[in-house]
């Protein structure tokens, strides 16, 4: 079975320390302008009632997609839970992460 992926570009160490220098930048600057409203940071406050809830399946079979790959998202999202769990999104918060 032959799949088709492309190798990934060859940058040179100054242009990846310039590229993410400049991604760092355009987001600070995208937080300070005030044109968002953010979401603030997590109180600790136990809310009696659930307003939202989702779920999905963590481990599934996918074509062309090895299941490592769905082993390193679990522990990918369990790094995250950590920090946004009982963040409170209040109307017209964004919520960046």
């Amino acid at each position: 079975m032959e799949k088709n992926l492309q190798k990934s570009l060859q940058r040179s160490k100054l242009r990846l320390i310039l590229g993410s220098a400049y991604y760092c930048l355009r987001r600070c600057l995208i937080w300070r302008s005030g044109k968002y409203k953010f979401a603030g940071q997590a109180n600790g406050e136990i809310l009696k009632q659930i307003w939202f809830c989702h779920a999905t399946p963590l481990l599934r079979q996918l074509k062309d997609v090895e299941m490592y790959l769905q082993y390193n998202k679990i522990t990918n999202l369990k790094i995250a839970v950590k920090k946004v769990n009982q963040v409170i999104l209040y109307p017209g918060e964004t919520f960046s992460y």
